[in-house]
């Protein structure tokens, strides 16, 4: 785990769900406090998956985490604790209001590292996550496994109507797919309906 001794931005990202973002983010932690450094562990209040003071990857890994509502407090909390890194999981789901504050962290020398899914369900950049990869320091891609033929799954399709992007769930409402098995299920629906 290399880091210059400057601020330095890190993206942990995949356009597939199920991918292991979350398990490598909480890995990453796990080094840092083998190393006897501090940090803090954000996420976004809106992932009501699991309690809010925990960010849990889907393998069962938990680890104590601060919900927040907005970006804003992301800063608020780190300027007043003060700690070596600073940690954002599900990055997905704040507004671009992210993108200023991981920009600020990083100028007053934080070690950030963010993880999120850099893709909606149709395909389309999720929210401020192609900006926050496009000022990383460091980028991560992770791949999942296709829910239906067990290639590498670089997409996620809903298993539900949408009516809009944010729409948090878990293995109820969404799959990792392969490019190929994406493109059947997604053209074999409306634009906003896949079934598997």
């Amino acid at each position: 785990m290399f880091r210059p001794d400057c601020g330095w931005i890190e993206t942990i990202h995949s356009c597939a769900m199920f991918a292991g973002k979350t398990r490598e983010l909480l890995r990453r932690l796990d080094h840092l406090g083998w190393a006897q450094k501090s940090y803090i562990l954000f996420k976004p209040h809106k992932d009501n998956r699991n309690e809010h003071n925990i960010a849990k990857s889907h393998n069962g890994n938990t680890l104590s985490a601060t919900s927040v509502s907005s970006p804003q407090e992301i800063l608020d909390i780190t300027i007043r604790k003060q700690p070596d890194a600073v940690a954002i999981d599900e990055a997905q789901f704040f507004d671009t209001k992210i993108i200023d504050i991981v920009s600020q962290l990083r100028d007053q020398g934080y070690w950030v590292i963010i993880a999120g899914l850099s893709s909606t369900s149709e395909g389309r950049p999720f929210n401020s996550m192609p900006y926050l990869l496009s000022i990383s320091d460091n980028i991560t891609p992770i791949y999942g496994v296709c829910a239906k033929c067990g290639g590498i799954a670089t997409k996620t399709i809903a298993l539900f109507p949408k009516s809009t992007d944010v729409e948090v769930g878990g293995k109820e409402k969404y799959e990792p797919r392969c490019n190929k098995c994406w493109q059947e299920d997604y053209n074999n629906t409306d634009e906003t309906v896949a079934n598997s």
